[in-house]
């Protein structure tokens, strides 16, 4: 006995289940749930078994690039659209390149976001994007060979942070009878997060009391000035 054709009758959804119209046989209804289920275990063995797929072996071995974000690429994307327009597209590919040029941009936009500016004030190009521009010049630049390698010659950086490290967990230890308020962005009323206020909410012009509660840490009183008296007023003589 053969198996029908699947979706070979009407009002049929592909699962065998539905059954409408002038098809009022069960039994084909089994049959399509059965074949549905074959073709689903076949394809499934296919796409699983590189032996079989081999389409799949090949493919699976190669750089995955569904790993990388679609939203970096759309921010990367804005900062480079600005670029065009100013400098023109790929620039960076027809003259050399210093490193440390585009390193500081980067440095600077991260910094700028880091103290609560999202975007550009001017641009309104987010800073993680110019970040991410500034990076992928120098990935590019650097693979092909037109990036001016100015960095500073190497100092003792690595071997210091290596002798740093076990510190970190030295002082966690230290000090785990400590639970204090670690201040966050967040402890800024969203309204002043992008007004240049530094991550303690305190401005230039605020007075010691804001300062100190900023901090964490009352207030200390100073010396109290005695009020002064009031003078009774001198009569000026008569002319």
């Amino acid at each position: 006995m053969s198996l029908p054709p699947l979706g070979g009758h009407s009002g049929d959804d592909f699962t065998g289940f539905n059954v409408s119209g002038d098809d009022l046989n069960p039994m084909r209804s089994i049959h399509d749930d059965l074949a549905h289920k074959v073709f689903k275990n076949l394809r499934d063995a296919i796409f699983d078994d590189p032996s079989i797929n081999p389409k799949h072996a090949a493919g699976s071995a190669k750089m995955p690039m569904h790993l990388w974000p679609d939203t970096a690429s759309a921010m990367g994307a804005i900062a480079f659209l600005e670029g065009k327009l100013k400098y023109g597209a790929y620039n960076y590919r027809g003259t050399a390149v210093s490193a440390m040029v585009y390193w500081d941009a980067a440095v600077r936009h991260l910094n700028a976001w880091r103290a609560g500016e999202e975007a550009d004030p001017v641009t309104k190009v987010p800073h993680l994007g110019y970040a991410l521009a500034c990076l992928a010049i120098l990935v590019d630049t650097q693979a092909a060979g037109s990036m001016v390698d100015d960095r500073p010659i190497r100092g003792g950086y690595l071997k210091l942070l290596e002798q740093l490290t076990p510190l970190v967990n030295s002082l966690k230890e230290m000090f785990t009878d400590k639970n204090p308020k670690h201040y966050t962005i967040q402890d800024i009323p969203h309204a002043e997060r992008n007004r240049g206020v530094d991550p303690h909410g305190i401005r230039p012009n605020d007075s010691a009391e804001v300062r100190h509660i900023a901090d964490g840490r009352p207030q200390e009183e100073g010396p109290k000035r005695a009020r002064p008296r009031n003078r009774p007023s001198q009569e000026r003589p008569a002319k």
